[in-house]
């Protein structure tokens, strides 16, 4: 082990294995539980890093704000929570934990806005950290 590094053991249990071939390798799919839940992945680990896509991404057609070159997915955490971040992660690190909207906060400009539930009323606000501004609907 090289000096000043340090390498975490992470448990992925293999629980099928699955009668397809992997599209990269050709080797042999598996299904696995993991950190963040179950997965299909090359049974070549860790020579072919392979994952299937296991769920579909809810696109929202809203572009993001920051890199403007993504659009922002609907994901779940690993604590099984909903958020929408851009889909060119890792170049792009934009995310909020409330659904977004289209649109433009009145002011600063910021051209994304979120859905947020205030005194039982759903309202429009500015998705800028430092912002935060209820819009007028």
């Amino acid at each position: 082990m090289e000096e000043g590094k340090v390498f975490h053991q992470r448990e992925i249990k293999i629980i099928k294995t699955l009668d397809m071939p992997c599209p990269e390798c050709s080797g042999v799919l598996v299904l696995k539980q993991g950190r963040y839940g179950m997965f299909i992945g090359c049974s070549n680990f860790p020579e072919c890093r392979y994952i299937a896509q296991t769920q579909e991404q809810n696109n929202t057609d809203i572009v993001c704000p920051i890199c403007r070159k993504g659009h922002l997915v609907q994901r779940k955490s690993r604590f099984g929570k909903d958020f929408y971040a851009c889909d060119t992660y890792p170049q792009c690190h934009f995310a909020v934990n409330d659904k977004p909207l289209a649109g433009k906060c009145e002011k600063c400009g910021f051209p994304l806005l979120v859905e947020k539930k205030i005194a039982g009323k759903k309202t429009r606000v500015c998705a800028d950290k430092k912002c935060h501004q209820s819009q007028s609907d």
